[in-house]
């Protein structure tokens, strides 16, 4: 299917079809995946929370392929490696353990 050339005035006008098509695909992922989604305990204040060198190491985890991909453009090798890097980071950052004698709300 032939695409309209960027900036035509068919390319604006088909922005907003595109729009909702992106939407509605994330619309139903979201939707599909719900049910894993689940609130982070919250704890209370003076609980332990992550070290410093955890959360420096979730940051470059979930913000370093996309600065890679801006540097090196994206290619399936940087994709599968950010695909395995920034679920790390989430789960990095997601390990807090309340300190002794403290309980969760």
């Amino acid at each position: 299917m032939p695409f309209p050339d960027p900036g035509s005035a068919t390319w604006w006008a088909t922005r907003a079809i595109a729009l909702v098509v992106v939407l509605a695909a994330a619309l139903g992922v979201a939707r599909g995946l719900r049910r894993f989604d689940r609130p982070l305990p919250r704890l209370v204040p003076g609980s332990d929370r992550p070290a410093w060198p955890v959360i420096a190491l979730a940051v470059l985890c979930t913000i370093g392929p996309a600065f890679a991909v801006m540097q090196l453009h994206l290619s399936f090798w940087l994709a599968a490696v950010g695909a395995v890097l920034i679920p790390m980071g989430v789960w990095c950052l997601s390990r807090t353990v309340p300190a002794v004698g403290v309980r969760r709300i």
